[in-house]
């Protein structure tokens, strides 16, 4: 059986290293533009000085791309999505447990997963709602999905996703789909309007099939990524095969 869930796309924001901007994005997409070095990360300006120092990229980068699509509305919901969140402060932490050394409160607060959340409500002094997900291979999917759900049953008109992830290193092996180089891309979301919006669908992988014969085959490029060529225009359904589902993004405009 197919489930499907729709939202319109009210803002929508992107970062990777040399690419930032939303004309930066499109020469992209257009194959007029590649990815700059892959130590590069986001200014986050709007940070006081105090706070961007102690920042990991993974964080700067999540900020990024969510302030520029912050929802200024009394009852937003903020849904941050990373499949690998902060391992980078995670395993520096564990190796200094491993030689003997304490864990500091700040080495901890800077390596859990919702550690980019709670920076954005901080700096924001924000009590709006928000939550973490991590899904593997569908952390993005799960994000939306978390966010339609909160939509759909009221708790908010408008709902911010925010998705973020680094390389992991060569010791972790190469996880499937591999993400060759920082992303970070944040989302604006409401109920379907009825001039454009976005359909997610999913089913098992069993039985799954695409619904057109335009799919991007799944090995090309991360699927964040095809999901980005989506909102910039794009005409070609996105398939994310799983272990156990199928997923499928479509773009509809009447």
């Amino acid at each position: 059986m197919r489930n499907q869930i729709s939202v319109s796309v009210d803002r929508w924001a992107a970062w990777a290293p040399g690419i930032e901007t939303r004309d930066e994005w499109k020469a992209w997409a257009r194959g007029e533009r590649v990815l700059g070095p892959p130590d590069a990360k986001p200014e986050v300006s709007f940070v006081k000085p105090m706070v961007r120092r102690r920042l990991s990229r993974l964080s700067r980068m999540s900020l990024e791309v969510a302030e520029a699509c912050r929802i200024d509305e009394a009852r937003p919901f903020y849904v941050f999505c990373s499949r690998y969140g902060e391992y980078n402060r995670t395993v520096e932490a564990l190796r200094g447990m491993l030689r003997g050394e304490p864990m500091s409160p700040a080495a901890f607060s800077g390596s859990v997963h919702n550690t980019s959340a709670g920076h954005f409500t901080i700096i924001h002094k924000d009590r709006t709602s928000s939550t973490t997900v991590t899904a593997g291979e569908a952390t993005f999917e799960a994000g939306v999905l978390e966010a339609w759900t909160a939509l759909k049953n009221g708790k908010c008109t408008r709902a911010l996703v925010v998705y973020h992830d680094e390389p992991l290193p060569t010791f972790y092996g190469n996880p499937s789909p591999e993400l060759k180089a920082p992303l970070a891309i944040a989302i604006s979301i409401r109920l379907p309007q009825p001039e454009e919006c976005l359909s997610l669908s999913w089913q098992a992988s069993s039985t799954a099939a695409s619904t057109t014969n335009s799919t991007v085959d799944v090995e090309e490029e991360h699927p964040v990524l095809r999901v980005l060529r989506l909102l910039l225009g794009g005409s070609e359904a996105v398939a994310v095969k799983t272990r156990r589902l199928t997923w499928e993004w479509q773009r509809h405009v009447h």
